[in-house]
């Protein structure tokens, strides 16, 4: 619950469309207090269940879906609350961890805390959080 103080009360999404940066941040982040408390092995089979339930999620939905995007197109006239489901939280993770892959798990923790830091208090869109990336980042542009 911790982690979703500060990636969901601190730092919140814009839209509902960004939700993602919510439930991915919450979700990278509990993993990193997990790994660091229980072990890797622990943490991979957590990530491992959660992967099989964005699989379930994208199945039901259909593989294209708009609802199985990142990013759900709530301009195309889908209602938010259609949208709830393990994908953004999943595939937010998967993303998150995908960057942490690409600059080091080390780098990136410096990143959410910054992250954190600069965005207290807001509500952000996806294009503010990787322009922020890219800043903090800029080898990866």
């Amino acid at each position: 619950e911790i982690s979703h103080s500060w990636y969901g009360n601190l730092v919140t999404n814009a839209t509902w469309s960004d939700f993602f940066l919510n439930e991915g941040f919450t979700m990278y982040a509990q993993r990193r207090i997990t790994e660091e408390v229980h072990g890797i092995p622990f943490t991979a089979l957590e990530a491992t269940t959660g992967r099989a339930l964005l699989e379930l999620c994208v199945e039901d939905f259909g593989e294209d879906s708009p609802m199985t995007r990142l990013r759900t197109p709530l301009e195309d006239g889908i209602d938010p609350d259609d949208t709830y489901s393990e994908i953004a939280y999943e595939k937010g993770f998967a993303f998150l961890k995908y960057l942490a892959s690409v600059v080091g798990k080390d780098e990136f923790d410096g990143f959410m805390n910054a992250y954190a830091q600069h965005f207290q208090f807001q509500s952000i869109t996806a294009e503010q959080m990787i322009e922020f990336f890219l800043n903090h980042f800029p080898e990866q542009r």
